[in-house]
């Protein structure tokens, strides 16, 4: 099997290595539904023979017998429920680290992570719940009604439109409730979601957003969103209580039916009981099928959405072993088009240049002009609409994670972290870590002495902001992020006041030593960083990209103003 072919249908072939385990889950289910007889039969013969026969010797017999074929079944029903959690277990286990390790070329791959992932332990959950078992139970249903018809056929047919009703009225329910819970859901997130933002944002206490008129915001959108939700569940309810009423309205009549029948003389005592009996193993199962259909549904989407992750990932070339090539400009763009990401208009058009090694270069231009899309763009971060991007004279798109993170360094505009130590986001969560290499990366940003001052120093937590750091110190920790694997090229995406004009000036001796062992620095800026070294310059400016002044000529970009920065 070649390289690409590994990934086609990835989630299919784990599913079928491990379904020997559902097999033997199905074939003991077989069993249980076998077994499950037991309790009818011997209320039959119970009825209609010992009774008659007044025979203890038989009574005890068969109630041996029917003992002995319940524990069996409770210990098979046990053994196919383990069976059930050891697939979704080993499901889970070949493919989460894949869909963890989402490629660096997909769209949006941070939130492909998430959603793989999270879909991954959603049909995980709905597996061990017994969701599956269901619908396996529900495909004996046919045969308990037929042998109803067998014992009786007024009674088989009592079943039947007993079944019928159920399965309307289910339906009925599930769609006058579906538009209210997604209005309720929608609601509900937008108001969550605006909560959380400003509360993360340090915007909540900072009165930018008037106490009163926030407040009343939030709670006109939680009580739209709880009156529609108390509006779904009220029509949810009723029609579950509608389902529990028929089952039972339906258990009366069969009761009653049978005794007209065994008055009637056209249907023994025994056959009546074993009737009522059997019934419970048909709408019992049924109601507990229509209950899961909702999460079979859910676990088909989710396992459609894990197939087109792996299909995607199947689709592209990166999982060639390519590493940069010695020699070559860090950083070429080729004929690069670029369109700004919420409107998809054009933004950059054929934009060409060559960054090469040990050199520092600064691009400004004012806001709006796509200095961020460009620069997303050079790290990979943001895909070109045309074009190629060479990384070490290596396609961008074949390159693995780790050899983007050990060439392209990236300090965002607005930098964001992960919940944790400083030492995490400095490494990244790097198993391996070193805490000299951590300490390295921090004395480069000139961070190392402000986090020995903290109380827990490289243990200090943070939050997804960088709070409860400073400003200053948040932008220098992303610094010390970006430089940890020694990347080969910096880019720094709008620097801050405080980077431009205390770090950059106080740091020029380490940045002339990052420079001559090779190290290529691009400032993206609004305007131009007052550098005390030699540094290339590029002005976006009449819809152009011009070098300035520097040591090389470089081919000019036609800009589009349109969105972007």
């Amino acid at each position: 099997m070649s390289g690409e072919e590994s990934f086609q249908n990835k989630h299919w072939r784990a599913f079928w290595t491990h379904s020997w385990l559902l097999f033997w889950a199905f074939g003991f289910s077989f069993v249980v539904a076998i077994l499950s007889l037991a309790t009818p039969f011997f209320m039959l013969l119970v009825y209609d023979r010992v009774l008659n026969a007044r025979s203890i010797e038989t009574l005890m017999a068969l109630t041996l017998i029917a003992s002995l074929l319940i524990v069996a079944m409770g210990f098979i029903d046990y053994a196919r429920r383990r069976l059930l959690v050891r697939f979704a277990v080993a499901i889970q286990r070949d493919l989460e680290a894949d869909l963890l390790l989402l490629p660096p070329y997909s769209t949006n791959s941070n939130e492909q992570n998430s959603l793989g992932l999270g879909r991954l332990d959603a049909l995980r959950a709905f597996v061990q719940s017994g969701g599956l078992l269901n619908l396996v139970d529900v495909v004996w249903i046919p045969i308990f009604v037929g042998i109803v018809f067998i014992i009786s056929p007024i009674i088989g047919l009592l079943s039947l439109l007993g079944l019928a009703c159920l399965g309307a009225v289910f339906f009925s329910g599930r769609f006058l409730t579906s538009n209210l819970r997604h209005s309720a859901e929608q609601i509900s997130k937008q108001a969550t979601g605006a909560m959380r933002t400003l509360e993360k944002s340090g915007v909540w206490l900072s009165g930018q957003y008037g106490g009163d008129s926030k407040a009343k915001w939030l709670l006109d959108k939680r009580r739209l969103s709880r009156n529609a939700s108390v509006n779904s569940n009220d029509i949810a309810v009723g029609f579950n209580v509608a389902l529990s009423t028929i089952r039972w309205l339906f258990a009366v009549f069969v009761i009653s039916a049978g005794a007209g029948l065994v008055l009637g003389n056209q249907l023994t005592i025994g056959g009546m009981v074993a009737s009522v009996v059997m019934l419970n193993r048909v709408f019992l199962p049924f109601l507990a099928f229509l209950k899961t259909i909702p999460g079979l549904r859910q676990c088909r989407e989710n396992w459609s959405v894990i197939g087109a992750t792996f299909a995607q990932r199947h689709r592209a070339d990166h999982r060639i072993a390519v590493a940069p090539v010695k020699g070559a400009p860090v950083l070429e763009l080729r004929d690069v088009h670029l369109r700004a990401g919420l409107t998809q208009e054009p933004l950059l058009e054929q934009l060409n240049m060559k960054i090469g090694r040990g050199k520092i270069v600064q691009i400004e231009g004012p806001a709006g002009c796509g200095k961020s899309v460009m620069g997303e763009t050079m790290v990979w971060a943001a895909r070109p609409f045309s074009g190629m991007v060479l990384i070490g004279g290596v396609r961008a798109s074949v390159l693995s994670a780790d050899e983007l993170a050990k060439t392209i360094g990236y300090v965002a505009e607005i930098p964001v972290f992960v919940k944790g130590s400083l030492a995490d986001n400095i490494s990244g969560f790097d198993q391996a870590e070193d805490r000299a290499e951590i300490q390295r990366a921090a004395q480069f940003a000139q961070i190392h002495r402000q986090i020995l001052e903290l109380p827990q120093g490289y243990q200090t937590q943070i939050d997804e902001l960088g709070l409860p750091l400073a400003k200053s110190m948040r932008e220098l920790l992303a610094l010390a992020r970006a430089v940890y694997r020694q990347p080969d090229l910096l880019v720094i995406d709008q620097p801050s006041t405080y980077l431009s004009d205390v770090f950059l000036p106080q740091c020029t001796e380490t940045l002339k030593a990052y420079v001559a062992s090779g190290g290529s620095l691009v400032l993206l800026e609004r305007r131009a960083s007052t550098l005390p070294f030699k540094s290339d310059l590029y002005r976006l400016a009449q819809r152009r990209c011009r070098l300035v002044h520097g040591n090389k000529q470089t081919q000019d970009a036609v800009l589009l103003m349109a969105g972007g920065g």
